[in-house]
Parts: C-alpha cells; structure tokens; sequence
C-alpha cells in the first residue's frame, strides 16, 4: 500500500503549492480556502491517482475490476478534459456540467459494483470504488451550494470557482468541508491500510 500513500503525500504538497498560488490575489477562480483546496486535491487523488495505482499494483488479472478502474479513469479523464476547456478556453464553465457527469459516473460505478457483486465477495478495491463515487456525490451536492451563491459567476473572465476563506458567505460550506474532509479521510485510511477481508 506503499505507492497508495506516497501518492497521497504528493497530492497534499501539491495541494499546498497550489493554495499559495491561487492565494496571490487576481487568479482565474479566486481565491481558495484550506478545506476547499484539501478537498480539491483529495478528488483529484480518488479520481486519478487511485485508479491507475490499482490498475498498476492490484487488479492482478482480474478482468471485472480492470474494466471497473479503466472505465472510471476514462469517464474521468474525459470529465477532466472538457472542464478544462470550458473553464480556462471558452470560459463557460457551468456547476451543472460537473453535477450531470457526476451522477453518471456515479451510475457507472454502482452498476459495475453490482455486477461484479454477483460472482465475487466485496474486497478493499471495490470498497474504493465506491468511495471514489462517493466523492463523486458529495463534489455534486458542493456544486449545486456553490451554484445558490455565486449564479452564473462561474463564467467569464472574473470567474469564480472557489470558498474563499475570507468571505461570510462561505462560511457554512467551507466548515462542512472541514468536517467531511476529516471523515473521508479516516474511511480512506481505513480501507487501504486497516481493512482485513
């Protein structure tokens, strides 16, 4: 489970890197707060970097769980390919388009799981799995908060995509992502490096 944490370490340095970064003031999405950067990053991490790690170190041969990780690093890095257009290129990039692909990647999941439920037992990967569309539900529901606070902010050249630790407004949402952030941590945690089937 070594290459599973040391991909975390990497992730939460880049998180931080990137908080400075944004943080300088005048930065496309504004500026961003601890839980929101934590939780950005700990997505990125479940939807990227824990796919290829089971592809690589654990599905072992295992042709349903192959397809299950392959399709969700697919849907992701199409998801990843098409935000990045629409938010830094045409700049129209809408909380809705995230919520939409959110809920069929979540279906994705949920079927494969399933299928793969009536020959096999549950293990630790299919258990991340669901985690990972877990993240996926929870970044919806963010977004659809977010969408009540700022409208149609998230377009054009003074987009906004981010709480900002220093705004009342997000107050409530940054103090939630707070909390989640910590039990959604303590269940990765487990799983990977506690769970014994």
């Amino acid at each position: 489970m070594i290459p599973f944490l040391i991909a975390a370490i990497l992730f939460a340095i880049g998180g931080a890197f990137y908080q400075k970064y944004q943080n300088r003031g005048g930065r496309l999405g504004g500026e961003i707060s601890g839980p929101k950067v934590y939780w950005l990053f700990f997505c990125l991490y479940a939807y990227y970097a824990v796919p290829v790690l089971v592809l690589a170190y654990a599905a072992d041969g295992n042709v349903s769980l192959t397809w299950l990780f392959r399709g969700m690093l697919g849907l992701m890095l199409f998801r990843m390919v098409f935000q990045g257009l629409w938010m830094f290129v045409f700049k129209k990039w809408t909380p809705y388009y995230g919520m939409t692909f959110n809920v069929l990647f979540v279906a994705f999941v949920w079927y494969q799981v399933g299928g793969i439920l009536q020959e096999e037992r549950w293990n630790r990967w299919l258990y991340l799995a669901i985690l990972i569309s877990i993240h996926a539900l929870i970044d919806t529901w963010y977004a659809g908060v977010f969408f009540r606070l700022v409208g149609q902010r998230t377009q054009g050249d003074e987009a906004v995509w981010y709480a900002d630790a220093k705004d009342e407004k997000y107050r409530s949402i940054n103090k939630l992502t707070f909390y989640l952030n910590i039990i959604l941590t303590l269940l990765w945690f487990y799983f990977l490096f506690l769970y014994n089937p």
